[in-house]
């Protein structure tokens, strides 16, 4: 009796390992990983909300799986920074990773060509990728440090289809036309948080890597289109302040959306 009580005790106490959201009867989900671990996600202030403890100095993937029979488009947003082309951008806009059917992703870095990317690594805020954009482009983008937001978007004809059994999915080519633009990973490669959100963790640009990217076009119709549909998770420092609402002592920032069509993939700083 004794031994069973503990092993329940254990259950209920155990910290998940990755963050999600059920949307449209689907249950999708997003983890860290950071030194080939997972790391452990806990709630925030509030319920919805989920948050990890990282180190700094150490770079991170973000995994994304798909539940879906059919493929997903995945807009990844770091420090509010896209992952592709490293602008600020709302859910229904800006390039976004494919996710195949029932398949899972990693992605380990800033793309910044169709062959490079610069890997995740955690920093102190002065020393992030969105400090540094603030600086060149004169505008606010570090009112969102420390959160990581994915939402996911797909067509509802395919997945009616796939889920009528009437073809496989794999005839859909990726040469239809009409389809808004996606980048799909060919290696083995989280929308606004509370206002007064900030903290003393960003993301900074690490070391380069080799990570070839395809450009397809996926017309995506259904998804979380809202900002507060997608997975959200939050990053800190072992140790940092917060209390409910947003990080201790921290300024209330204005955000300045800032979309560039003409940049496709991250700048890279120094």
């Amino acid at each position: 009796m004794t031994r069973a009580f503990f092993l329940i005790l254990l259950l209920m106490t155990a910290a998940p390992a990755q963050a999600g959201t059920y949307f449209q009867g689907y249950y999708f989900s997003a983890y860290l990983e950071s030194s080939n671990r997972r790391l452990p996600v806990r709630p925030l202030w509030d319920s919805s909300l989920q948050s990890v403890t990282v180190a700094e100095g150490d770079e991170y993937a973000i995994v994304l799986s798909n539940p879906l029979p059919v493929r997903v488009a995945a807009l990844v947003t770091v420090d509010g920074l896209n992952t592709i082309d490293g602008e600020a951008t709302v859910a229904d806009r800006g390039p976004k990773w494919i996710v195949p059917a029932h398949g899972t992703i990693r992605i380990e870095g800033w793309q910044t060509g169709d062959s490079s990317q610069r890997k995740f690594v955690f920093t102190k805020s002065g020393y992030s990728y969105a400090r540094w954009r603030e600086e060149v482009d004169q505008r606010n983008y570090t009112h969102k440090l420390g959160q990581i937001k994915v939402a996911y978007f797909w067509n509802s004809r395919e997945l009616n289809d796939a889920l009528r059994w009437n073809r496989p999915y794999g005839l859909y080519g990726k040469r239809h036309r009409g389809y808004s633009s996606g980048v799909e990973s060919s290696a083995d490669s989280l929308l606004s948080a509370p206002s007064n959100f900030g903290g003393n963790a960003g993301t900074g640009m690490g070391r380069y890597e080799y990570n070839p990217v395809r450009a397809v076009h996926f017309n995506y119709d259904t998804g979380m289109f809202s900002e507060h549909e997608a997975i959200r998770i939050f990053y800190r420092f072992n140790g940092s302040c917060y209390r409910a609402g947003g990080f201790c002592d921290v300024p209330r920032p204005i955000p300045y959306p800032y979309h560039d069509p003409v940049r496709r993939y991250a700048p890279e700083m120094p």
